[in-house]
């Protein structure tokens, strides 16, 4: 992530970054396009995403982010299962 960011700032280049992890993609990028199944279903500023996300799929993936007050000994949460449904079923279609 250094040479990404270091590489950004000395030739001014935007980078496009796609991951799962929103916790990473909200540190690094300004803005975030979350994409569901292929649909874009939310398009946010990286510093708000807590405050303004609507969609369920992207309050989901917020909700897998640690922060300073989770429980440790316990397994981080898991995107919930209807979202990985939907993809099966139009797979299956």
């Amino acid at each position: 992530m250094g040479v990404l960011r270091r590489a950004q700032r000395e030739t001014g280049a935007a980078i496009i970054f796609i991951s799962h992890d929103i916790a990473l993609v909200s540190a690094f990028c300004d803005r975030l396009v979350v994409m569901k199944d292929g649909q874009i279903v939310e398009a946010l500023n990286a510093e708000r995403i807590r405050q303004d996300a609507t969609h369920p799929y992207t309050r989901a993936l917020i909700a897998c982010m640690p922060d300073m007050n989770s429980d440790r000994t316990r397994p981080l949460p898991m995107i919930p299962p209807e979202f990985a449904a939907d993809a099966a079923d139009e797979v299956s279609a």
